[in-house]
């Protein structure tokens, strides 16, 4: 987004890509209060791609456990690594990713698998070096932090990469992704980042639901049903009382017949 309001602010970040609230992406106590897509958790058997290019650490790997290791051999049509052994490996927490960036990092790398949840993607870190694809891709502006909810090892690293490129405008960021305000959420669909503050809050039929504007019917709203709700109480967070909060959440808005609505789920 453009610099100007949102992006100057301290929030707190709900992001999904199965829209789940997700640990703050930036730092402050308001920010650490949100643990929700979380220290969320993420689905599939998941872990993080991570590269280690020569020359280039990232300690904060060091934490995962292993989960194999091969040879690049290309990177697919979807952003998948195919190694040599015939194996797909999909990079955890990643989407909108730019394959020929990816590519060029990764090609014919000998790479090691890390665990990063349990979904089924991974991180991957070439054996020669200790550079953090994810993370790579992230600084260069050429992914957007998109974690499943049982991927979120390193959450709050990726989030950190992701804000350093969008506040220098790289790459994607420099033109076509952006932070939404609530306000401008309306009518938009497909997978957006929206930052607002939470104007009023209450239970239904089939959770909570949380509401960015004044007409419940227009304006941009967060939804999170009563079988999603454990992820928050695991996480120490309860949505009802995000009234009065800024927050940022991040996620697929689907036709409505009334308000944008985000589902999250953790």
């Amino acid at each position: 987004m453009t610099a100007g309001g949102p992006e100057r602010t301290r929030t707190s970040d709900l992001r999904f890509r199965k829209p789940s609230l997700y640990p703050p992406e930036l730092r402050g106590p308001a920010a650490r209060s949100i643990a929700a897509r979380a220290r969320p958790a993420i689905a599939g058997a998941a872990a993080l791609a991570v590269v280690a290019l020569a020359g280039c650490g990232d300690a904060v790997l060091d934490r995962l456990p292993p989960a194999g290791s091969g040879v690049v051999a290309a990177v697919d049509d979807v952003g998948r690594l195919r190694l040599d052994d015939g194996s797909a490996v999909r990079l955890a927490g990643l989407g909108d990713m730019d394959r020929a960036a990816l590519a060029e990092m990764v090609q014919s790398r000998r790479v090691d698998l890390l665990l990063a949840g349990e979904g089924a993607g991974r991180h991957v870190r070439l054996q020669r070096g200790r550079a953090w694809v994810q993370g790579r891709l992230l600084e260069q502006g050429a992914a957007r932090v998109r974690p499943d909810t049982e991927e979120l090892a390193l959450a709050d690293a990726m989030l950190s990469r992701e804000a350093r490129a969008r506040q220098a405008a790289r790459g994607g960021w420099a033109s076509r992704w952006r932070v939404l305000i609530a306000a401008e959420a309306e009518g938009a669909r497909g997978w957006l980042i929206v930052e607002g503050r939470v104007r009023a809050a209450a239970r239904s039929r089939r959770g909570q639901h949380l509401d960015f504007g004044v007409d419940w019917r227009r304006d941009f709203s967060v939804e999170v049903r009563t079988d999603d709700l454990d992820a928050f109480a695991r996480a120490g967070e309860e949505p009802l009382g995000l009234r009065g909060r800024l927050v940022r959440v991040r996620g697929e808005v689907k036709p409505s017949p009334f308000d944008p609505v985000m589902r999250l789920t953790t």
